[in-house]
């Protein structure tokens, strides 16, 4: 019974397990086809897509079938009743008939159809606007995957930072291992005092707790990780700690997905100015009506209307010119926006340019000076073996070390997340 329960343990916490040693690749895969903001983008770009397809039925007019079954003793309504049927007669016009009518029954079947010939542009430029707010949605919904994309990947790099750092302190952690190993040995032979042993458990104690925190960090990553591909993952396959920045290969700022979204916003705004302007433009509409009525549901009379009317607004008070003028100004708005949009993306990355340039620098400076920093530490400890140095001079020697570390695992988060922002932001959408 016990080995039982015991296999049923096992067998559900298997069952629970996360995903181990996952690949970046294997992870991008999931996150396009398990992450939640992707897929409520996903369908908002098909609402939009029946947007434009909406605005295409605008082409075909509107047929409408109307069925009406009437029973009235208005006097009105009972004479027109007769009208309709083709039954009037003679003795119908008798002024008691006329004031004082049998109730009548009239059904009616009415089919009508209506056909814009012309609308000034209107009905095109609608459908301009919902294509241009397709193109709006799908650039979003391209955008959210690689801002998710450079969110998976800075997951990724900031584990293998997170890894890297830990390793450094363990390091640390078993050099003032050996180094306390040193101390108890003198201090048995009275060359050292209880006071260098406290200096090293105090300096074990901070240690211990930076190690603690790059542990919380990780698992805080892991975490957001499994949030963003909608999968429990409990290792991935560790990256270097530097990352690698895209190739410029026929690199063009209008193929950018926020300038694309800003030429987008330019037509929409475009077609709204011609829109105003059809205002000013006569509409013509062909329009055709046919009935069938009878006072019985048999025997139909039929009767067909057809036409073509034209209408204008000739006067409303100046109001269209008013929303004209105001499109106009709209326009040149969104003119503006585009050329921001280039301008602010073109210096945003010669800036992340510079700071990757930078900051490369600075993560070589740190690796050399915390090579020599550890030569250093040897050299110290060893002085302080032989009595030439105390234990604080020694353990200034290692806060130095500690520091660079702390600086190089700043550095190389710097480095990558502005390398990974620049691919960000050189992606063309596809």
């Amino acid at each position: 019974m016990k080995s039982i329960i015991t296999i049923s343990i096992l067998l559900s916490i298997f069952s629970f397990g996360g995903i181990k040693n996952l690949e970046l690749e294997k992870a991008l895969g999931l996150l396009k086809n398990n992450n939640s903001q992707l897929k409520i983008a996903k369908l908002d770009n098909m609402i939009k897509e029946y947007d434009v397809s909406m605005a295409t039925t605008k082409h075909f007019g509107k047929l409408d079938l109307v069925v009406d079954g009437i029973e009235s003793n208005s006097p009105l309504n009972a004479f027109a009743f007769k009208l309709q049927n083709k039954k009037i007669a003679q003795s119908d016009f008798d002024p008691k008939k006329l004031n004082n009518p049998k109730s009548g029954v009239h059904y009616k079947i009415n089919l009508s159809y209506q056909l814009p010939l012309y609308a000034g542009g209107r009905i095109m430029e609608y459908g301009s606007i919902a294509k241009s707010m397709h193109s709006i949605s799908s650039l979003d919904k391209k955008d959210i995957l690689n801002k998710k994309i450079l969110e998976t990947k800075k997951v990724f790099y900031n584990i293998s930072l997170i890894d890297k750092y830990i390793k450094n302190l363990s390091i640390i952690k078993n050099n003032l291992k050996q180094l306390k190993k040193t101390i108890k040995s003198m201090h048995k032979e009275g060359y050292t005092t209880n006071t260098d042993l406290l200096e090293i458990k105090s300096r074990m104690s901070k240690i211990n707790s930076m190690l603690e925190q790059g542990l919380s960090h990780k698992k805080m990553s892991y975490e957001f990780l499994s949030f963003l591909l909608n999968e429990k993952v409990d290792s991935i396959e560790l990256k270097e700690s530097i990352a690698v920045l895209d190739k410029e290969d026929n690199y063009n700022i209008d193929n950018t997905i926020d300038v694309q979204k800003a030429k987008a916003g330019l037509s929409i705004q475009e077609s709204m100015s011609n829109i105003e302007l059809a205002n000013f433009i006569p509409t013509v509409g062909f329009f055709a009506n046919y009935d069938m009525e009878n006072e019985t549901t048999s025997d139909f009379e039929d009767s067909y209307t057809v036409g073509i009317r034209m209408s204008a607004n000739l006067f409303n008070g100046g109001g269209d010119t008013v929303k004209y003028q105001q499109q106009k100004i709209k326009t040149i708005q969104s003119k503006e926006k585009l050329e921001l949009a280039r301008k602010g993306l073109t210096l945003k990355v010669n800036k992340l340019k510079s700071e990757i340039t930078q900051s490369k620098h600075n993560v070589d400076s740190l690796k050399d000076r915390l090579k020599l920093l550890r030569q250093i530490y040897k050299v110290y400890r060893a002085k302080y073996k032989e009595g030439l140095l105390s234990i604080n001079a020694v353990l200034i020697e290692q806060s130095k070390e500690i520091e660079v570390v702390i600086e190089l695992l700043a550095a190389r988060s710097v480095h990558n997340a502005s390398i990974l922002e620049l691919n960000y932001i050189k992606n063309k959408g596809k």
